[in-house]
């Protein structure tokens, strides 16, 4: 039985399963220096001293191993998240409450193929009240979708960014953006899809995903563009068609704290 300090307790005989979901959780979750991790892990399961291990994540995705003893911790901090980036043409910058009703004419404009619950729904929700109450509690998904301004008129043209969903892991967030039909066909969303992709690189991030469907041509040539690589089907086949997962792999940095 092990992790006995702090008073949490596995079944005798589920030590090695234990470690094997711990082990699995850190490569899930973690991105700095997470080799460290895992060699503390197998040391673990050797050890006859009197250790406890936690991983403790808060809604930012912080990480910590704490040794109960006090002796050693060490601390993985969150991602970095996106606040404000720009081009020639284009200003990326936070979503603010007051342009609710801009982003619910996105969802007005949606393709009518995507599924039921990315349009405005018979009730007429989202309305832009509720999009006004999201804005409000953001700042738990991911490390950022941000308007899309054009430097020349200040006009708002659409949203891109990195989210994180149930499947993403916090190292491996998702490139998403979307315009208005008026913005499409002028460059703005490789432009502005760029730039996140040029900062999550020296951010540190691990790889970018997307979800794309197989009939929108637009935004699989932008992907391909930026250097995404289609890897397969995500989900069954619909009647909305067949979602798509690209894949864009940096090269992995270490980047360490020092401890204070």
């Amino acid at each position: 039985m092990i992790i006995t300090d702090a008073g949490w307790l596995t079944p005798p005989g589920d030590e090695l399963a234990w470690l094997n979901r711990f082990r699995q959780g850190c490569y899930r979750c973690l991105t700095r220096r997470a080799d460290a991790l895992f060699e503390l892990a197998d040391a673990l399961a050797c050890d006859t001293g009197r250790w406890a291990l936690a991983l403790i994540r808060d809604r930012r995705n912080t990480a910590r191993t704490v040794r109960s003893s006090g002796l050693a911790m060490w601390e993985y901090g969150a991602m970095p998240t996106l606040d404000t980036l720009q081009t020639d043409r284009l200003l990326l910058r936070p979503q603010r409450v007051d342009e609710a009703a801009v982003y619910r004419q996105l969802w007005v404009e949606r393709d009518s193929r995507v599924p039921a619950r990315r349009r405005i729904d018979p009730d007429g929700r989202p309305t832009v009240d509720d999009i006004a109450a999201r804005l409000r509690e953001s700042g738990d998904d991911g490390p950022g979708l941000l308007a899309v301004e054009l430097r020349a008129t200040s006009e708002v043209i659409g949203l891109c960014g990195l989210i994180l969903d149930e499947e993403s892991s916090p190292d491996e967030p998702e490139l998403a953006y979307e315009l208005f039909r008026s913005a499409h066909g002028q460059g703005y969303a490789s432009e502005a899809a760029l730039a996140v992709v040029q900062w999550a690189r020296a951010a540190g991030y691990r790889e970018l995903h997307a979800d794309v469907w197989d009939w929108n041509f637009a935004s699989r040539r932008v992907l391909e563009k930026l250097g995404f690589r289609e890897v397969g089907a995500r989900g069954a086949s619909s009647a909305h068609g067949q979602n798509l997962l690209a894949v864009l792999k940096f090269d992995r940095r270490c980047h360490t704290r020092s401890s204070s």
